[in-house]
């Protein structure tokens, strides 16, 4: 009876030992964390981050509205934000342009572009491609979208592919509302049936 006795207690102690460890080592990682936690000025999290950009984020899809129909639509595969310099860079970029009834009017790809967030202008970079629902290909190096003007526009040589014709020339202005594009300078056109790269 007394070696039973004995046994219980030895059972019950190395329990009570056991629950004893686990609050002991529950209140030294405590003790660490609180310790070595601080929390970070934000001055520290910029400097974390890639020089001049205070916001990275992989994939990006922003849709502008106004009166509850689309104006715009981009998609990025990443975008970089930078405080100091008040633009998004983006990278990837696809771009659908709605007309004012919501109607999509034209798509734009490029490589590379900012978005001004508070002018909500973008300027797309590098193999910059727009399409238009009327079967109009352009192409250029870089061109610009102003939201206030609802223009797509360039000074840079272009390229306008369609079925009927070829047309060269420098700069140009897409009214993306209109429908209508305007090549600015040293214009040269080839009418015939044209094959879209």
């Amino acid at each position: 009876m007394l070696y039973c006795l004995s046994v219980m207690k030895i059972k019950i102690s190395a329990r009570n030992l056991l629950g004893l460890f686990i609050a002991v080592l529950s209140s030294v990682l405590l003790v660490i964390v609180l310790v070595n936690y601080r929390e970070r000025a934000p001055e520290e999290l910029i400097e974390a981050l890639p020089q001049n950009v205070d916001i990275v984020v992989k994939g990006i899809d922003y849709t502008e509205t106004r009166d509850g129909l689309r104006r715009w639509h981009l998609l990025a595969d990443s975008a970089d934000y930078s405080v100091k310099d008040g633009f998004t860079l983006i990278r990837d970029v696809f771009m659908t342009f709605f007309d004012e009834q919501g109607e999509q009017i034209a798509t734009l790809k490029s490589q590379t572009g900012e978005l001004h967030t508070e002018s909500k202008e973008v300027t797309a970079r590098g193999e910059v491609v727009v399409e238009s629902v009327r079967g109009y290909f352009f192409y250029s190096d870089y061109l610009d979208f102003s939201e206030a003007a609802r223009l797509i526009t360039t000074d840079a040589p272009i390229r306008m592919l369609s079925d009927e014709m070829e047309l060269t020339g420098t700069g140009l202005k897409f009214d993306v509302d209109k429908h209508a594009y305007q090549v600015l300078g040293q214009v040269k056109a080839r009418i015939q049936k044209v094959a879209k790269p």
